[in-house]
């Protein structure tokens, strides 16, 4: 491949180098490790009765996230959301609320990222 010049220095901007996230606008990735498993909801009346909400949809209700995904055993949820307004402490005490002992992490890297 060609390599790319600029017609003009570029002074204020940020390197880029390898192996760095970037956020290219007010979006941040999450982790939350709940040391009790969240439970899913249930319909146990069967079809076309009312569904028991589980913590999980309670989590997400109060994530209001952009993506999420939640591993099989319901320990760890892995979101994307708006960072401008919410911060790991903040979402910490929040889903500790719902959910009982949690810890949120920032997402620093999204290469290979599993939530097993």
């Amino acid at each position: 491949m060609a390599e790319v010049t600029l017609d003009f220095a570029k002074v204020n901007s940020d390197l880029y180098t390898l192996g760095t996230l970037y956020k290219t606008a007010q979006i941040t990735a999450y982790r939350a490790v709940f040391d009790t498993a969240l439970t899913a909801d249930s319909r146990p009346g069967g079809d076309n009765t009312a569904i028991t909400i589980g913590t999980l949809r309670q989590v997400a209700n109060e994530l209001n996230a952009m993506m999420f995904q939640v591993n099989d055993l319901g320990t760890i949820v892995v979101f994307v959301t708006d960072g401008h307004h919410v911060d790991a402490a903040s979402l910490d005490l929040r889903l500790t609320a719902i959910a009982g002992a949690v810890t949120v992490t920032e997402e620093t890297i999204l290469g290979g990222l599993t939530i097993a």
